[in-house]
């Protein structure tokens, strides 16, 4: 009788109640400025006599060095921090990330020298007209005879939101 039922119950259809139910859910997305970012000043050392020393410009544009005798101040070069501005959508964060150094080189002579622990005073927060100004300070590093030239190179600032 049991196999009978079985065999019954799998070869029928068979209806039991069911319950069923549903919900909706909502879905959006925000889409926001890209980010932008634009330099509006150079980083200058300005002009130094040649001879180890290490010279800073702090990103408020202080510049000092291990030998301040060696620093010059003359009209053609004058020393300040780099400045850049960003622009992205109001309010929201960001990160800056820097070259961690890079190499100046001479037109003429081709010799180098180091540029490195940059340093930044961006708040990381864009304004509520989505801007800010920052700038970038670093050290040079200048060779006990370093070769009488102008020296050049270029670094990167990239800003990501967070």
């Amino acid at each position: 009788f049991f196999t009978l039922s079985v065999a019954i119950f799998a070869f029928s259809t068979i209806s039991f109640g069911q319950n069923t139910d549903n919900a909706t859910a909502t879905a959006g997305a925000r889409i926001v400025t890209p980010l932008t970012i634009e330099n509006d000043e150079a980083l200058e050392f300005g002009d130094i006599i040649s001879g180890a020393n290490t010279v800073k410009i702090t990103p408020a544009g202080g510049r000092s060095a291990t030998n301040n005798a060696a620093l010059l101040v003359t009209a053609s070069r004058t020393p300040q921090a780099a400045q850049f501005t960003v622009e992205g959508e109001a309010s929201l964060g960001y990160t800056v990330l820097i070259s961690e150094n890079i190499t100046l080189t001479g037109a003429v002579t081709s010799e180098t020298m180091t540029v490195n622990n940059f340093d930044h005073n961006a708040t990381g927060t864009l304004d509520e007209s989505g801007k800010e100004t920052f700038s970038v300070g670093a050290d040079l590093i200048v060779g006990g005879t370093q070769a009488s030239d102008i020296y050049t190179g270029s670094f990167t600032v990239t800003v990501t939101y967070e």
